[in-house]
């Protein structure tokens, strides 16, 4: 199962209305037949954590058992929220134990779960990035979930804070999260269970402290990080085979530069 990248809207401090799931999951693909959701006209349900889906770049919803996920921050953390024939019913006992490091959180969904990568913060103070799963275990009534931390990832000095990070598995099975730290583009690996980490490997240095980045699968199984660069006015990304060492990178390329494009 792939997860799909979405670029959710701001929402407002005060309400918090989640916009994405009340009327975007509208256009999605549909529950099975004989289930009816009715439109929303006010938000489906709210949180005590500003601007829940503010992060360009991370894709919060996924599609799993006949029914959608979201993973969403509390200010105590993560939250997991499914979406059932009468509403979003949250899980509450998925993320017990987690911490607030882990409550903004970017997913990429398993045959059982997801595996996520998270930061505490909406702002670009984050001095780490923490990737957790979560599993459902059993069937039915009689399932439930467990979560496990899988690694706690540092940029490359601490003084190179972080805005927001995306996670994806490529067709090897290897896992790479991606960031924007300070004024570096770094990624960071890990094998197919996801518990080793090692890195971050800097791709591009010098773009500007507000840009960020995505790392997301390419056509002919191949991965790569796209991000933003406001100095040279511009979108670039840098690819790599899937499967290929972790230090074997294509060059850089510009989608487009030029005409003050760049700004995220």
């Amino acid at each position: 199962m792939h997860s799909s990248r979405s670029y959710p809207f701001p929402v407002f401090f005060q309400w918090i209305p989640l916009l994405l799931l009340s009327v975007g999951a509208q256009a999605l693909p549909q529950a099975p037949v004989g289930t009816a959701f009715r439109p929303a006209t006010e938000p489906v349900f709210q949180l005590d954590y500003p601007a829940p889906t503010a992060d360009k770049p991370q894709s919060k919803l996924w599609h799993m058992d006949g029914c959608w996920w979201a993973l969403l921050p509390r200010e105590s953390g993560p939250s997991l929220w499914q979406r059932t024939d009468t509403g979003w019913v949250e899980h509450p006992e998925a993320v017990q134990g987690l911490e607030r490091a882990a409550r903004r959180a970017d997913v990429w969904p398993g045959d059982s779960g997801v595996t996520a990568v998270g930061l505490e913060d909406y702002r670009k103070t984050n001095t780490s990035v923490t990737v957790f799963r979560l599993t459902r275990v059993g069937e039915g009534g009689a399932s439930r979930w467990e979560n496990q931390i899988l690694g706690e990832l540092a940029p490359p000095s601490p003084e190179d804070a972080i805005e927001t990070a995306t996670i994806m598995q490529d067709t090897a099975g290897t896992w790479w999260v991606a960031a924007v730290a300070g004024v570096k583009v770094c990624v960071w690996t890990a094998p197919a269970d996801g518990t080793l980490w090692s890195g971050p490997i800097v791709l591009s240095e010098g773009v500007a402290p507000d840009d960020i980045c995505v790392v997301t699968p390419l056509p002919g199984k191949k991965m790569g990080v796209i991000w933003s660069d406001q100095v040279r006015e511009g979108f670039l990304v840098r690819a790599q085979d899937d499967g290929a060492a972790r230090g074997v990178w294509n060059e850089e390329a510009a989608i487009h530069v030029g005409g003050k494009m760049g700004d995220d």
